[in-house]
This record gives C-alpha cells, structure tokens and sequence, in this order.
C-alpha cells in the first residue's frame, strides 16, 4: 500500500497500517458530535475496531456511538476518503462491527481536552462559588432530586 506524497509515494506496510488509520481517523470528527458542537474525532470516540488489507481492499470496521446513527453514510464517506489520502490505498471499505458495541470507555484518554483544544478553548470552566450555591439552593428546594 502507498502513500502520497511529495515525490515517489512511500510504501505502508502493515505494521504501519494501524497507525496510518489512527491518524487518519483522528482528523475526522464525527458527525453526531460536529451536531452537538463538540468536535470529537472518530479516534478520539474509539470508533476503531480494525483495520486491515483483504485482497485488494483495505477494511475499516467501526463500531457507532449509536447503532442506529443516521448519519453513517456521512461518517463512510469522511472515512474513506481521509483513509485513502493518508495511505494512498485507493479501494478503502467501511464495515460496521456486528461483534463490538460503543461503549464511553472506548474514548481515547484526554478526548474531551483534545477536542477544546481544537476548537480553541483552554478547558471547561469550573462553576463559581455562586453558580454551586445556586444549584445547592435550587436542588434542597425541591428535596434534593432534580431540578424541574
């Protein structure tokens, strides 16, 4: 398999395969969270589940947030086409996992922070000490459950 690049393409061979998909993946956001304005990438939300070469085609399987996630044809196009240029393999297929459910645990560590960082936020501002006592007050209103 080859990459693009300046000059002759550069072969990748499998045990760079993995890595080559990960980088790919981690400049694809998802589109559920690209809705939601959050900007995860499919790294960073573990959506990954294999990826290999069979006979001529280079697999990608995935797992959905959601398995009914209406926007799957959305998601197949952003990741064939990010997988081709990063790997320069032209017939690239996206497989939904019939065998591994999404579960948060899947997330690559520091995601959240990845994902401010690209949208150019520092990080999450605590709440104040009025914003807590607010929430105290409104929450022992209305005998501790939820605020309605």
């Amino acid at each position: 398999m080859t990459r693009p690049g300046a000059g002759p393409s550069v072969r990748v061979d499998s045990a760079d395969l993995g890595a080559a998909v990960a980088s790919a993946l981690a400049r694809v956001e998802d589109p559920c969270s690209v809705a939601l304005a959050a900007g995860w990438s499919v790294h960073d939300l573990g959506l990954l589940v294999d990826a290999q070469v069979r006979d001529d085609e280079l697999v990608v399987e995935l797992t959905l947030t959601d398995p009914l996630c209406p926007f799957f044809d959305v998601l197949d196009d952003l990741v064939r086409t990010a997988v081709t240029a990063e790997t320069g393999h032209g017939n690239v297929r996206v497989e939904i996992s019939e065998d591994v459910a999404w579960d948060p645990s899947r997330q690559q560590r520091g995601a959240l922070a990845t994902a401010l960082h690209r949208r150019g936020e520092k990080r999450l501002a605590p709440p104040d000490a009025a914003q807590q006592s607010r929430g105290t007050e409104a929450l022992s209103e209305h005998g501790g459950g939820p605020v309605t």
